[in-house]
């Protein structure tokens, strides 16, 4: 039985991740806690119980796999794996697809927002992301191009809350500026 746990949950109760594909692999475990950290704090404080992740290499699979353990502890707590197409892992080592099908097969739902690759379907699959959610973690350093500056922005132009983990931010509950900028086309 296929259950809709984004639809089940509702917006209010449902929180995306967005991040950059590229982090030092020092920095995975502390990155790790803080997402650990800040899924507690919305499961607790603001009754999350669902979180999109858009399975991508780096921040997204560090986020989903975080929210997996934590699934061992949380009642209720669920996965959506939100994937741009069926080719998402073409051309990934080895070991960054095992991680994928791991954190997929895992997942609670895995929703694909198209049935092929085409351009422009991860900019789908982030606005997905966003229009699902009231709550948004990112791993963003500020840098205005790409698919996380586009996923910031765009939560910020639809006024849900964002979640900066990125080093110099404020935190988990913390606010940081946003520069707005163009979309792509």
């Amino acid at each position: 039985m296929n259950v809709d746990y984004i639809a089940q949950a509702g917006r209010e109760r449902c929180c995306a991740f967005t991040g950059h594909r590229v982090i030092a692999r020092d920095r995975y475990p502390a990155l790790a806690g803080r997402v650990s950290e800040t899924v507690r704090w919305l499961y607790y404080e603001k009754d999350v119980r669902v979180f999109l992740t858009g399975a991508a290499l780096g921040f997204d699979t560090v986020a989903a796999i975080a929210v997996l353990n934590l699934k061992r502890e949380l009642e209720g707590l669920r996965l959506a794996a939100v994937i741009p197409c069926p080719e998402q892992g073409q051309g990934w080592s080895e070991a960054q697809l095992g991680q994928y099908r791991s954190v997929l097969a895992g997942a609670d739902q895995v929703i694909e927002t198209a049935n092929r690759y085409y351009t422009g379907c991860m900019l789908e699959r982030n606005r997905y992301l966003v229009d699902h959610a009231a709550y948004l973690v990112s791993y963003y350093d500020g840098n205005g191009k790409g698919g996380t500056a586009y996923t910031v922005n765009y939560a910020a132009k639809k006024e849900i809350t964002i979640l900066p983990l990125f080093e110099g931010t404020c935190g988990a509950a913390g606010k940081t500026e946003i520069t707005l900028f163009d979309e792509p086309e």
